[in-house]
């Protein structure tokens, strides 16, 4: 994508899910090729075609960028570059042009022409099957006519109907200013003050997208560390994530928050021993893992917990450096 000052910036999708809705990213840097002095002969062409492209990047997958925390750009300013592809080490290359986002959207089918041909050729398959019953047991003329009845008028019921006006009155001034003031309320219920975490924080994610597509205001804690600190180069150094989302949908605002406060005092007590250690490679023992206290909030929720929750705070509570 590019910002209004022109610069580039790349990112690789790693992986996506529907739900809870969530996208991941790996950022790419790109990496400066030497620019070739003198023609191109016989005896240079191969290796130079083999170790110069029109773009190659660096990427760091030991980091991930979560979607709501890319940079925001206008459609317009989004492109895609096709043809990537893994080179030495954790390099990837490509000698396409960059294709607007907006022309690769262009290309994909259209859900609603598939839906009615999937509709179509259904109701062409009950038609024959309906055929068929009525052929070997007329008798069933009036129940399957009855049938068909019903199920036209539920096909008329769940027609699209037009929405803009109800999208208009969901976003009108005042419904937005409803949604903030919940949104702030929400964020002094659970988000601590700035510093509590040290240099990791809480925030509450949601806003206006969240009211137009979840139709709520808030949508997950996360736990982070903050932009431009130390802890950027201590969780790329030991292997660790720099946040952590926690779906309100999928552990309630309870649970939620209280895993993504457990997770910022866990990183918090690992990143302090690092930092008093005074070693710029530390190396963690059984003995500090076992040091640490846990807050009491995620010892009640391992006892209350079950399923997918319970996994997730295990994964919490065995956090550690590598």
């Amino acid at each position: 994508m590019q910002n209004e000052e022109g610069q580039q910036h790349f990112f690789k999708m790693l992986y996506a899910t529907q739900k809870p809705l969530l996208a991941c990213f790996s950022l790419l840097e790109e990496v400066e090729q030497d620019v070739l002095m003198e023609p191109l002969t016989r005896a240079t062409w191969a290796e130079h075609s083999r170790t110069h492209f029109r773009f190659k990047l660096k990427a760091n997958f030991l980091s991930t960028v979560p979607w709501h925390d890319l940079p925001e750009a206008p459609l317009d300013n989004m492109f895609v570059l096709k043809d990537l592809h893994y080179s030495d080490g954790n390099h990837l290359v490509s000698d396409s042009d960059l294709v607007p986002l907006r022309e690769v959207l262009s290309w994909l089918p259209k859900p609603e022409r598939k839906q009615r041909e999937l509709q179509a050729k259904t109701r062409e398959t009950n038609s024959s099957h309906d055929a068929a019953l009525l052929a070997q047991h007329p008798f069933m003329k009036g129940l399957l006519a009855q049938q068909a009845s019903g199920s036209s008028n539920q096909e008329r019921s769940a027609d699209p109907v037009d929405t803009s006006h109800a999208l208009e009155e969901a976003l009108s001034d005042e419904s937005l200013e409803a949604m903030f003031s919940e949104l702030e309320n929400k964020r002094q219920e659970h988000v601590d003050p700035p510093g509590y975490h040290g240099d990791f924080v809480v925030t509450l994610l949601g806003g206006k997208w969240a009211m137009e597509h979840k139709g709520v205001p808030f949508v997950a804690f996360q736990g982070k560390d903050k932009d431009n600190t130390v802890a950027n180069d201590w969780c790329l150094q030991y292997s660790l994530q720099r946040t952590a989302r926690f779906e309100i949908s999928m552990y309630g605002e309870e649970v939620a928050s209280n895993l993504a406060h457990g997770w910022c005092d866990r990183m918090l007590y690992f990143f302090n021993l690092w930092l008093g250690s005074g070693q710029e490679h530390y190396r963690y023992t059984a003995a500090d893992v076992a040091a640490y206290e846990e807050p009491p909030e995620i010892v009640e929720l391992a006892a209350i917990l079950t399923g997918a929750a319970l996994t997730r705070l295990n994964r919490v509570r065995s956090l550690k450096p590598i």
